[in-house]
């Protein structure tokens, strides 16, 4: 299949920088999904649209999850800030599906307007089960993506309090792909977490090699959310309180 969607296989790394220093690093894949070829991506059982398939995608697991397809939802948003005229190109960089379950800590949305790369969004999930967007414009420079800085609005580790800021660094998707997430505050740089992967050409094959190789992603990344956070807290990192959730409503 000649698509503009791909996966991307690598390797997930995260450092955790003050308080008790801690890294970790496991091996994991992602789909590069062109929202526009989603109708041609759909594989019988191996990999569905919508509905279950041993890998999958479901628009109810982005955006507001408002019964909108996250096509429509991303476009209404670029439209209410500015970011058009459509028609918009959606590429969307995430987790999928596996058996039915999917948790993204992290989606990144490239926006385009024709061909023009014009906007970035972050969805960025907690295990608490709340998400937050942040938009930004896309300056692209020499084939990366210029780094984004926003504050943090959201509770994501147990183990982080809320305040501080993100900086965003991602290449253009090509042969491979990067992507650094910094978490900093006034005194310096508290959280590194970074993926690096190469593309490989979207195919039948290619998903089953995935599934074969990673049948257990999504809880792997749950559970080694839940096993990190238990060995942070062996080495006597203090929890911190969780905001209330009416404070952490999803945002633009």
């Amino acid at each position: 299949m000649n698509a503009r969607s791909a996966l991307y296989v690598g390797a997930v790394t995260h450092r955790r920088v003050r308080t008790r220093e801690h890294r970790l690093r496991y091996s994991l894949f992602y789909l590069l999904i062109d929202l526009d070829e989603l109708p041609q991506l759909a594989c019988g059982r191996l990999f569905g649209v919508n509905r279950w398939g041993l890998l999958g995608w479901r628009d109810a697991d982005h955006g507001l999850g408002d019964g909108r397809s996250f096509r429509d939802w991303l476009q209404t948003t670029l439209d209410e800030q500015g970011f058009g005229p459509a028609p918009y190109r959606f590429e969307v960089l995430c987790l999928p599906r596996i058996l039915g379950y999917v948790f993204n800590p992290i989606t990144v949305v490239y926006c385009y307007v024709r061909a023009q790369l014009v906007a970035m969004l972050y969805e960025v999930n907690n295990t608490f089960g709340e998400r937050v967007h942040y938009l930004l414009p896309a300056q692209v420079q020499a084939g990366r993506v210029t780094r984004h800085q926003c504050e943090k609005s959201l509770l994501v580790s147990p183990f982080f309090d809320g305040h501080g800021h993100y900086q965003f660094d991602l290449t253009a998707p090509g042969a491979g792909l990067a992507l650094s997430i910094r978490h900093a505050d006034e005194v310096g740089l508290r959280l590194h977490a970074a993926f690096c992967g190469r593309r490989v050409a979207w195919s039948a094959r290619a998903l089953l090699r995935v599934l074969i190789r990673f049948p257990l992603a999504t809880l792997k990344v749950l559970f080694g959310i839940h096993w990190e956070a238990l060995r942070l807290w062996g080495k006597g990192v203090p929890l911190q309180a969780r905001p209330p959730t009416a404070q952490l409503k999803p945002h633009v």
